[in-house]
């Protein structure tokens, strides 16, 4: 077995039980496993409070480079013990980094297995497509996040990829009852921010014309909500809205005992895993449809099927001036919550569809990545 070592801009709490698995798959035939790790990376997300048991873990911090965070520096520099130590070496897929660049440098250079693990967006020009091609030709393995990214590379370049299937941990204890059973209530999930949308939609809240309704916020709390600009306290909303904002909420008890009280989740921007996270709860999710600039996650989501489609004011996502304005968002809403027969199957497949898109599938694919000898055969694209 491997003795593996993973690069990571951070160390986030969704990505725990992952590695913890993949480090009781290595464990178990002798192998090991080693992440180095900032506790906050540039864009501003924190590693978790409880870091995975089990893996050797090595801390560096971001230094501030000339105000750019298109190259982020981190220092100390992944230890050279740990690159000594290594057998394998997974680095982020976008190398923007000086020492994961290094790490992938010396590390080929040394005859370890390199497996480069990220995103493929479209390249913003033919050079950095050349060069991100020339790159991908050079490392041992791919592991993308979803299965269209593979499906993508050229025929030469797939044959040594595989699709994590970028999810969740599994749910040791999914929400029981069927959501025609709930009241009208919808769980926002997600940290405010431009890409969000959240705060702009909360602003709006007012204009709901629909039934009674119950809002859980989850990653935005009260402070952020009253600090947006045109927001309303909950004093100033309709009588038939209820928000109540919890913040970041970290224990899995804890948040499913939110999402367990709600129909619904309602993401207004452009959503990424927090599809995965309601969707694991069992909760369809009302997203924007396109163009609307969505992460990979978007992949996972079956319109009709896991949720649905609202229409957001086109180039929303590119200006902060009303983005709602326009939008049916309540229509597709009030919709939403009242088709109960609808609600009651689309949560039988959300469950279903969050068994593909796991972190056990993760920690599976990540293994046959690291070590060919363990692969078992992969899911077509």
């Amino acid at each position: 077995m491997k003795r593996v070592l993973i690069i990571q801009p951070t160390l986030p709490s969704y990505r725990v039980d992952f590695f913890e698995r993949l480090n009781a798959s290595l464990s178990a035939s002798g192998g090991a496993l080693w992440i180095h790790y900032a506790e906050r990376d540039v864009l501003g997300v924190s590693a978790a409070e409880r870091l995975p048991q089990g893996p050797r873990l090595s801390v560096k911090r971001h230094v501030s480079w000339r105000g750019d965070r298109s190259l982020p520096l981190y220092l100390p520099l992944v230890p050279r013990e740990a690159i000594e130590w290594a057998e394998v070496v997974v680095v982020p897929g976008h190398l923007r980094e000086p020492e994961a660049m290094l790490s992938a440098l010396w590390s080929g250079l040394r005859g370890k297995r390199v497996v480069w693990w990220g995103s493929l967006p479209p390249p913003k020009s033919p050079l950095i497509k050349w060069a991100r091609e020339r790159m991908l030709e050079r490392v041992d393995a791919i592991a993308t996040y979803m299965p269209s990214q593979r499906a993508s590379l050229p025929p030469h370049l797939k044959r040594k990829a595989r699709s994590l299937n970028n999810g969740l941990k599994p749910l040791a204890a999914p929400p029981q009852h069927t959501l025609s059973q709930r009241k009208r209530a919808v769980c926002v999930i997600g940290r405010p921010s431009e890409k969000s949308l959240i705060l702009p939609w909360l602003a709006q809240l007012h204009t709901w014309q629909g039934g009674p309704l119950e809002v859980h916020l989850i990653g935005t709390s009260k402070d952020q909500w009253y600090a947006a600009r045109g927001a309303l306290e909950p004093s100033h909303l309709p009588s038939h809205i209820k928000v109540h904002a919890h913040g970041y909420v970290e224990r899995e008890e804890r948040l499913m005992e939110i999402m367990g009280r709600c129909r619904v989740s309602f993401y207004p921007g452009s959503v990424g895993l927090s599809l995965l996270e309601g969707m694991r709860a069992g909760l369809p999710t009302l997203i924007a449809a396109p163009p609307a600039p969505h992460m990979p996650e978007r992949e996972v989501f079956v319109e009709g099927e896991v949720g649905r489609f609202f229409t957001l004011t086109p180039h929303a996502h590119h200006s902060s001036s009303q983005p709602f304005k326009g939008s049916d968002w309540a229509e597709r809403l009030e919709e939403l919550l009242s088709d109960e027969a609808w609600l009651d199957e689309a949560q039988s497949k959300c469950f279903q569809q969050s068994a593909r898109f796991s972190t056990a599938m993760m920690a599976r694919q990540m293994l046959a990545l690291t070590c060919p000898e363990l692969a078992e055969p992969d899911e077509p694209s």
